[in-house]
């Protein structure tokens, strides 16, 4: 099993260690490695019928990638469901009552302490910012109901809900993020620049298989060559993820490595398993 240097000069199994920002006590928290024991990742999950917010889908779309991110990493992720919000914010999450933010709790789990009846312990509130710049749909719905707030419902028969997900993970960072509004949401306009690159991502990515089983990072440095430059490109990847769930930038540095490193066929195929990290895009799927 290969080791790599962490980013904050450390080495270890499972690359780079993760670090998030804790919305409630505003400072970056650094998880537990994974022997330490399960996390709980503790959320509000879809609605079935595709009625809930683009807000609240774009915390969902961070979850997700969340959980494959602890699970690459070696964790044992455990998926917790939380009661929907009355409104913006909940009350173990005060910070989130500033707009339309979704809030994401990670927590250590031990068997044991569980046994004796006793609570998981608080990680991190992991706060996503709103996808909906301002609320012009909410002035207008009730006279112009093409105007009607979007949710993943719309986004669905539209045909943009894969480009909402794509959009929501290359255009911004999940606690600043690119706002988008809602003409451009319902016509999916805003969407034209993440349809065209998820296309191109797609299409690297197949040209590379058949692909190996990476389910792990510890794995994909296993399987990637010794000398070249894939490794390099791993690290910048794994690096920029567990940088505070830093996806646009993740995304740059493997997209870069598909598109234009010189790479060998199995330094690709290695990479382009990773893109796992950032799909399946499925528009029902909870992290399971």
């Amino acid at each position: 099993m290969g080791k790599t240097r962490n980013g904050r000069g450390g080495i270890s199994d499972h690359g780079a260690t993760i670090r998030l920002f804790d919305a409630q006590q505003r400072q970056y928290v650094q998880l537990p490695p994974p022997a330490s024991g399960p996390i709980v990742v503790r959320f509000t999950p879809r609605e079935a019928s595709g009625l809930h917010s683009v807000d609240d889908e774009r915390g969902i779309v961070f979850v997700e990638v969340l959980c494959r991110l602890l699970t690459w990493k070696g964790y044992q992720v455990q998926p917790q469901e939380k009661p929907r919000r009355d409104g913006p914010g909940t009350a173990d999450c005060p910070a989130a009552a500033r707009g339309n933010s979704s809030c994401i709790d990670a927590l250590s789990s031990d068997d044991d302490s569980r046994a004796y009846g006793e609570h998981d312990d608080l990680l991190c509130h992991v706060l996503v910012g709103p996808a909906q710049a301002g609320d012009p749909c909410r002035s207008m719905w009730h006279h112009h109901p093409q105007h009607s707030r979007p949710t993943p419902a719309m986004l669905s028969r539209n045909g943009l809900i894969e480009d909402f997900r794509f959009a929501m993970l290359a255009a911004g960072h999940y606690r600043r993020p690119r706002g988008f509004w809602c003409g451009g949401i319902h016509s999916g306009s805003c969407f034209g620049d993440a349809r065209t690159t998820r296309r191109r991502f797609e299409r690297l990515v197949q040209q590379a298989e058949p692909l190996p089983g990476t389910q792990t990072y510890a794995k994909a440095v296993e399987q990637m060559p010794a000398s070249g430059p894939g490794r390099r490109y791993l690290t910048l990847v794994d690096e920029a993820i567990s940088d505070d769930l830093h996806t646009t930038r993740a995304l740059h540095a493997l997209y870069a490595a598909l598109r234009r490193g010189r790479l060998s066929n199995s330094e690709r195929a290695v990479l382009a398993a990773t893109a796992h990290l950032f799909t399946p895009l499925q528009a029902t799927n909870t992290p399971s």
